[in-house]
């Protein structure tokens, strides 16, 4: 009985290692600190800049876009409610009021001397930074102002972007 108090005992584990940094004779796996190292974070950092720029990037061309598609809509609504009155008029009262844009080329509302006119050119001073219109009113058929058969009837509202001149022209035909 004294023979297996004194026999060791044989186990598969590791013997315990005295220092904790080191590894135990026979242990595969190795302690290591817990933590980030330097380049771990510096790399981690380059990649989450990476995407805050591509993400800015996008906001910022986002805000430009919808900024450009209000200018588009409001110029469009402009327009359109240019039409809408000039359309309430008839044939006659159209040529009259309006005869600086009866022509090929049409007319530009600083330079009419109606009062509707007037009421578009401020209204579009108002809604669109530098914004200003145009409109054009075009015979169909027929040689004199009277016997026309119809009138083609084009609003154009322009702004500008920078450098760059845009516009939206919205055409109807009445007859």
């Amino acid at each position: 009985m004294e023979d297996a108090l004194e026999r060791p005992v044989k186990t598969n584990a590791p013997p315990p290692a005295t220092d904790p940094g080191k590894c135990a004779p026979g242990d595969r796996t190795r302690s290591r600190p817990r933590g980030f190292s330097l380049v771990e974070i510096l790399v981690a950092l380059a990649l989450l800049g990476s995407a805050l720029a591509g993400v800015a990037a996008a906001v910022s061309l986002g805000r430009r876009s919808s900024f450009e598609g209000r200018r588009i809509s409001e110029a469009t609504h402009l327009a359109s409610s240019i039409l809408g009155e000039i359309e309430t008029w008839g044939f006659e009262e159209t040529m009259l009021r309006l005869p600086e844009a009866v022509s090929g080329v049409g007319g530009d509302l600083d330079a009419m001397t109606d009062p509707a006119a007037r009421r578009w050119k401020t209204r579009v001073g108002e809604r669109l930074t530098d914004g200003t219109g145009r409109v054009r009113i075009e015979r169909l058929g027929g040689t004199g102002g009277g016997d026309c058969s119809g009138l083609r009837l084009t609003a154009t509202v322009s702004w500008r972007r920078g450098e760059t001149r845009r516009s939206v022209s919205l055409v109807t035909v009445r007859f």
